[in-house]
């Protein structure tokens, strides 16, 4: 058998995460959300950014305690507008992990393909 041997040459700042950066282990869960991570809309919220499928891509995030934060993101209608970068309006919640975890899920960018195919 022959070993492969595999060797990452990046170099990592400070304020950089490693794990995140090359996009292994967790990601985009309640504890470590982070700018710029998308969102889906998984169950409708009845408000006029809750409908299903809908995207939010995050701005800002601010901690509030272990149970609430608030974000503030740029809300796209479908995939097709946030793969075109057509953002419908931006705008702010603020949540409770609970919520978080019924309404949204977490996307990474290659998981957006999978969404377009989907809705073909």
């Amino acid at each position: 058998m022959k070993i492969i041997k595999e060797h990452i040459n990046e170099k990592f700042t400070q304020e950089s995460d490693p794990i995140y950066d090359i996009g292994i282990g967790d990601f985009a869960t309640w504890d470590n959300l982070r700018v710029g991570d998308i969102l889906r809309i998984k169950k409708p919220i009845l408000i006029s950014d809750g409908s299903e499928n809908s995207y939010l891509v995050i701005n800002q995030i601010d901690r509030i305690g272990h149970t609430n934060i608030s974000i503030y993101y740029d809300y796209y209608l479908n995939i097709y507008n946030l793969l075109q970068n057509e953002i419908s309006h931006s705008s702010g919640w603020e949540l409770s992990k609970d919520f978080f975890e019924e309404h949204f899920e977490p996307m990474r960018p290659w998981q957006l393909d999978t969404d377009l195919e989907d809705d073909e």
